[in-house]
């Protein structure tokens, strides 16, 4: 964690990259930043729906580790719950929303917007005109999948807790609010 937000080492290089922006902050690479590419966070069912031919990793059946598998899991939970309470930011904690609300967070041509994902569930589609581009945020309740779009196009969306999306955009807006 770092700046609450998770981090990343890759294999390859060693280079340390910070989710939120992909920046490498330590490493070879420090200094250079990733393109996003998006994602899909969708539940099983829902991706199937979709992607009827999917092939799937496992998990190895037997655990090699000196603790059982049924120990390290939850002591793994736990550490990373409070690690997340606690990491440390830059920005002071914004009490518009409560730390850990889960946010749908847009970037629309340098100005940042959240939408509260329980707004979402509930109306399952939000229109709205923001930074002078027509915003289409959709919740499909199915598969628990968000998707964005301005003027039409797909837009990246970060899904997160609002600690973690203010953290580095705390010039954002909150629609409804």
């Amino acid at each position: 964690m770092w700046r609450r937000n998770m981090i990343m080492r890759d294999r390859e290089t060693g280079t340390l990259w910070q989710h939120a922006t992909g920046e490498a902050l330590i490493g070879p690479l420090q200094g250079a930043r990733l393109n996003f590419l998006g994602g899909e966070l969708i539940t099983w069912a829902g991706w199937k729906k979709a992607h009827p031919h999917t092939l799937a990793a496992l998990e190895p059946a037997e655990w090699g580790g000196m603790l059982s598998r049924e120990r390290v899991m939850p002591l793994l939970e736990k550490a990373t719950s409070l690690i997340a309470g606690i990491a440390p930011g830059k920005t002071q904690n914004d009490k518009r929303l409560p730390a850990h609300e889960t946010v749908v967070g847009i970037s629309v041509d340098g100005e940042a917007r959240a939408y509260r994902l329980v707004d979402l569930q509930q109306v399952s589609i939000i229109e709205e005109s923001f930074n002078n581009r027509n915003i289409r945020v959709e919740y499909d309740a199915t598969s628990s999948l968000v998707r964005a779009f301005a003027d039409g196009s797909s837009l990246i969306i970060q899904r997160t807790w609002w600690l973690g999306w203010y953290e580095f955009h705390p010039e954002t807006t909150i629609f409804g609010a």
